[in-house]
């Protein structure tokens, strides 16, 4: 293209000289023909030339527009493209700094230790995982232990019980489920199941033969209850002394050290045993038990690990915080807050709240301690007479007849009995010292 316009910039020029030349001469009549011939074939040559410069720029032209097209696609890619990357820079970045953050925990390069070196000897400073879980706001636990062996008179047992255990500090609630199978179902009357609440001060047991539930309230009760009859210290020996990770493990989302130990590390723990080894998980922050694994043999905890059930064996402990300081929202079911009827009676009243037609009638302050099939036992402000005449007044209007011959009734006593239909319910009613009333229920053929 360039040749192109070169040549036709010449040929003007030549035209020009050659108009000069013509006008020069005047009216040379020999010179004007040749260069009239000259200037029209310049003409016609210019004309060429500037016929094939313009089909030259059409297709430059042609060429160019898919380019600038292709041009704006790749800019608009990019446009789009540009966030994307960014975001997985940023990703990529964050992880960096997470596993920069990880390296600095380890030893530096070269001071890596070698198999059979990346352990140190360590003691334990948590002793009590009861005592160690108690810093915690709410935690769900596991506990699980299986056997082989013999039972206190020599029989042959074998069973498994499962532990799931939950509390939440304030308000004060907790939770306990027990699934056994093997002897330890028998045990416990065949069911396999055993379950309880508590919310505040109020108890909610099932009873593990017929599966009904038993409300009650009291003083004293707490610490059985607290960790489920049997504590996590109960069944988890920890180690005094054992062999720690140098570096941390991270257990459900805890970062924790990671201990191994052998019997010889558990002490006065150790005793009756034949052998034992395990690994325990302790919390990095808080010092807790996050998990902890046990395999033994011999006779654990002094035969008094799980009673009589097993005195004497192998056995498997395994115990794992699944959640800790998490929302957690323990509530009975319906049928554990709805308390059991009377016998025959039909279902019992709310607490506190007078009868219900066929139901059991309470003071309307009472304050319920115990409830469970044919009894109930609960506190009223009322006075002794005030709670005579009002069971006296009740229960005639429900279609109880008063036994007059089986009555007593005396300064701080009183022993009231009512029967229908081949029932009899028998009143127990006591003035404690700050001046409550006790009254006892207790329905029966």
């Amino acid at each position: 293209m360039k040749h192109k316009q070169t040549r036709l910039l010449v040929l003007a020029a030549l035209l020009v000289g050659l108009v000069g030349l013509a006008c020069g001469l005047g009216g040379a009549t020999e010179k004007v023909d040749e260069v009239k011939q000259t200037a029209e074939a310049a003409a016609t040559t210019l004309a060429t030339a500037a016929s094939e410069l313009k089909e030259t720029a059409e297709i430059v032209a042609t060429q160019v527009a898919p380019t600038a097209s292709a041009l704006k696609e790749t800019a608009e890619a990019l446009a789009t493209a540009v966030p994307t990357v960014a975001g997985e820079v940023k990703e990529t970045a964050e992880a960096a700094a997470t596993t920069v953050s990880e390296q600095m925990e380890q030893p530096p390069a070269g001071e890596q230790p070698a198999e059979g070196e990346g352990i140190e000897e360590a003691t334990l400073e948590a002793t009590s995982v009861d005592a160690a879980l108690e810093q915690l706001s709410s935690y769900r636990s596991q506990l699980a232990m299986r056997w082989e062996g013999q039972k206190a008179n020599g029989e042959a047992t074998s069973g498994e019980v499962t532990v799931l255990f939950e509390q939440v500090k304030e308000p004060l609630a907790s939770h306990m489920q027990m699934q056994t199978s093997g002897d330890a179902a028998a045990e416990m009357g065949g069911t396999g199941t055993f379950e309880w609440y508590r919310i505040g001060d109020t108890f909610y047991m099932q009873n593990p033969e017929d599966g009904s539930w038993i409300s009650f309230t009291g003083e004293g009760m707490e610490s059985t209850f607290s960790q489920g009859f049997f504590s996590a210290d109960d069944m988890i020996d920890l180690p005094e002394t054992a062999r720690r990770s140098l570096l941390p493990e991270t257990v459900n989302g805890i970062s924790t050290w990671h201990y191994t130990f052998d019997k010889a590390d558990l002490g006065p723990k150790g005793e009756g045993l034949e052998d034992a080894s395990g690994e325990v998980w302790i919390a990095r922050e808080g010092g807790y038990p996050v998990k902890f694994i046990l395999d033994g043999t011999g006779a654990p905890n002094g035969e008094e690990a799980v009673g009589n059930m097993f005195v004497s064996g192998t056995y498997h402990i395994e115990y794992e915080l699944l959640e800790v300081n998490t929302p957690l929202t323990i509530e009975p079911p319906a049928e554990a807050q709805t308390m059991p009827g009377m016998g025959g009676m039909g279902g019992m009243g709310e607490m506190g709240g007078g009868s219900e037609e066929g139901g059991y009638p309470m003071m309307d302050d009472a304050e319920v301690q115990f409830s469970m099939q044919g009894m109930l036992n609960y506190y009223t402000h009322a006075t002794l007479g005030e709670v005579i005449d009002f069971y006296k007044s009740e229960l005639a209007a429900q279609g109880w007849t008063a036994n007059a011959d089986a009555e007593y009734i005396g300064d701080d006593t009183a022993l009231l009995t009512f029967s229908k239909d081949g029932e009899e319910l028998n009143l127990t009613l006591n003035v404690e010292a700050d001046g409550r009333v006790n009254v006892t229920l207790v329905s029966g053929q």
